[in-house]
């Protein structure tokens, strides 16, 4: 089976200054995915931040096959830095992108990051994927504590990749 990707900022956590928040049903989710392949963290954040956020998953980070952090995605980040330095015209700029090795496997990815975004382009180069492996999730920030996103993303990827029913 493809791995499954979850990014971990507003996807599956609220963090500020002061503390980290879990997304209701996030240690579900996690278990549902790992029914349907190796699931793995891959985030823009700093290692040490997923180390901390882990915990605050509960149960879902025993579903964890590995992490992926902005350690990891360095290599892609600073090959894309080198493109956009560039006045290439976009087709060419594409063309480029497509040229970049990906460093882990392709599979589908949950993350809040509008697909065209940077976070987009980071994550997927680094996957070797395009938008139709990227299942948006509304971005998590406590506002709606009855939050039901993440039910909704697992339907999605259910419909898609799975069955019909979720």
């Amino acid at each position: 089976m493809a791995p499954i990707y979850a990014d971990l900022d507003a996807t599956l956590i609220h963090s500020d200054d002061y503390a980290i928040y879990p997304r209701p049903g996030a240690a579900e989710f996690l278990r549902r995915l790992a029914g349907h392949g190796d699931v793995y963290i891959l985030s823009h954040a700093t290692l040490p931040h997923v180390h901390r956020a882990l915990p605050y998953l509960g149960r879902g980070s025993e579903y964890l096959s590995g992490i992926f952090s902005r350690e990891d995605l360095q290599p892609v980040i600073d090959q894309l830095d080198s493109l956009t330095a560039t006045t290439l015209p976009k087709a060419d700029l594409k063309r480029l992108r497509a040229s970049i090795q990906p460093l882990f496997p392709a599979g589908v990815i949950f993350d809040d990051q509008l697909v065209g975004s940077d976070p987009y382009f980071m994550k997927s180069t680094a996957l070797g994927i395009g938008g139709d492996l990227w299942i948006q999730v509304p971005a998590y920030t406590r506002v709606n504590l009855n939050d039901n996103a993440l039910e909704q993303a697992y339907k999605k990827f259910y419909r898609r990749f799975v069955g019909v029913n979720a």
